[in-house]
């Protein structure tokens, strides 16, 4: 009989990464990288070069624009996105 998870299994937390967060950044890329590779070969390289994706996450994490939020699940990364906000001038839909 196995034991039945307590709730703070299931919970979902999200954090703003950090630059101690890179190495997790990066093993949650390359998964998901493949499967865009496979859908758009035009848009996406595959496979991936782990330190250039590293180098990349140095730059961008920790800007004032952009964000990194990852979701953990007991402690396990689940997922990311990346955020850039933008100022784009007044228009239509502004």
């Amino acid at each position: 009989m196995s034991n039945p998870k307590s709730p703070s299994d299931h919970q979902l937390s999200i954090h703003l990464a950090t630059a101690n967060d890179i190495g997790t950044l990066v093993g949650l890329v390359e998964p998901v990288q493949a499967l865009h590779a496979e859908a758009h070969p035009d848009l996406f390289v595959y496979p991936i070069e782990p330190s250039e994706i590293c180098s990349f996450f140095a730059v961008h994490v920790g800007q004032p624009d952009e964000y990194f939020p990852i979701a953990m699940r007991a402690d396990q990364p689940l997922g990311f996105l990346w955020c850039r906000v933008r100022d784009r001038p007044k228009n239509a839909f502004k």
